[in-house]
């Protein structure tokens, strides 16, 4: 009777523990999406940076090439934002990584005592 309070226990945790694994599934894609949209838009400023710096290099227009060159200004201030951004987001992804890892391992270890516990349960079964 005890073993099988036990394994209701554990059958508890297991549900329990494997919603914190579908929870930080879900965050490690989620900071994954984050991070390759925001890695996307950052080439896509990154190629109209050298757009415009060929533009304002072959222009002789003087007014034209000033605005060339505020608008590449902003674009190299866009572009460290980009990267601030991103290493913030990378860390982001690693915590949440580690998060699934160690809550994946909880779910395992949950599994195999609950594994060992049915094993209790097995030979009092095949006698009845």
């Amino acid at each position: 009777m005890r073993v099988t309070a036990i394994s209701q226990i554990l059958l508890i945790e297991l549900q329990t523990q494997q919603s914190v694994v579908n929870t930080a599934t879900e965050r490690v894609s989620n900071a994954r999406r984050d991070l390759t949209n925001l890695q996307a838009d950052e080439k896509r400023a990154s190629a109209d940076l050298a757009e415009l710096q060929d533009k304002r290099n072959n222009t002789s227009d003087a007014v034209e090439a000033e605005t060339f060159t505020a608008t590449v200004n902003n674009l190299k201030s866009g572009l460290a934002a980009f990267k601030v951004r991103e290493d913030g987001l990378t860390t982001t992804v690693q915590t949440a990584e580690s998060q699934l890892r160690s809550a994946q391992e909880t779910l395992d270890d949950i599994q195999r005592r609950l594994d060992e516990t049915m094993k209790k349960l097995q030979p009092v079964a095949d006698t009845h």
